[in-house]
């Protein structure tokens, strides 16, 4: 969501006007990540599929840096784990999102930053809360991809 901003000039930075960017697009680029800058469609500001990295430079900010750079290192356990990232049902795919807005709500408490960027964060982190997480949450299988990949489970 490009609109969004946190209030903290630093985060709120484009990340190509950043010292950020460069380093965490080398860190991609040595996974074998191939990166694409332009336009995504869905309106996202970065994006992972496998083996690539979409990012819209015009809106990408700093703090979407640290929401992707969140994806990566759930990207990397999940392939630890013998768990293909780009080939998970639709619950587990939204654990990495509740996952990475949890992230996001921690570090806007941390860092002060503005209560409508943290109630929008609240929002967007819910509503990858799914009825099924209800069922799953009872599931072995679905609890250890969950601790497998984020070491605990992002529902609690």
């Amino acid at each position: 969501m490009a609109d969004r901003l946190t209030g903290n000039k630093a985060l709120d930075t484009l990340a190509k006007d950043s010292t950020q960017l460069s380093g965490f697009l080398e860190k991609l680029r040595k996974a074998g990540y191939e990166i694409k800058p332009g336009k995504i469609d869905g309106g996202a500001v970065g994006q992972f599929s496998d083996g690539v990295f979409k990012y819209d430079p015009d809106n990408f900010r700093v703090f979407h840096l640290m929401h992707e750079n969140r994806h990566f290192s759930q990207i990397q356990a999940a392939r630890r784990a013998g768990i293909d990232p780009f080939d998970v049902d639709r619950p587990l795919h939204a654990a990495f999102e509740y996952d990475a807005y949890n992230y996001e709500i921690w570090l806007g408490k941390r860092f002060g930053l503005s209560d409508d960027y943290i109630q929008q964060t609240w929002h967007m982190r819910d509503r990858n809360r799914l009825p099924v997480h209800d069922r799953l949450l009872n599931d072995d299988v679905f609890l250890e991809n969950l601790n497998a990949i984020f070491g605990y489970n992002p529902f609690k």
